[in-house]
């Protein structure tokens, strides 16, 4: 996603569930700051990114990313990003329904909208 991101910075204007945000990913930080910088200043400059992060992990991570060639066509970038927030989602959804198995009490209608939200082609919007 960070490539997408840094390919088609307007893909930062793309509203997202704030919920997302509570996912524990691998390298899901650095995608929020750069989505949070690009929402901002969509006319920012990966190079200048790469100077603002420059002797950091975060800038470790964006060089690496940079370095590699990006073989996706320009047109394709918004649909996989869609698809990726997909994928995203459904990770958030089977969390809530672990936590939802592991309560004391559980409560099926909740287990039952959180299974039809997952197979939901839909993507839901940001409630921020």
């Amino acid at each position: 996603m960070i490539r997408l991101v840094l390919n088609e910075p307007k893909l930062a204007q793309t509203q997202l569930d704030a919920k997302l945000r509570t996912l524990k990913l691998s390298k899901i930080d650095v995608f929020w700051e750069i989505y949070d910088l690009f929402q901002n200043k969509p006319s920012m400059s990966i190079a200048y990114l790469m100077g603002l992060w420059h002797n950091t992990s975060k800038g470790e991570t964006l060089t690496e990313l940079a370095a590699k060639e990006f073989l996706l066509e320009r047109q394709h970038t918004e649909l996989e990003f869609h698809d990726a927030l997909r994928q995203l989602e459904i990770i958030l959804i089977d969390n809530e329904i672990e936590r939802a198995l592991a309560a004391d009490s559980i409560d099926m209608s909740l287990i039952q909208d959180l299974l039809k939200n997952k197979h939901s082609p839909n993507l839901t919007k940001s409630e921020s």
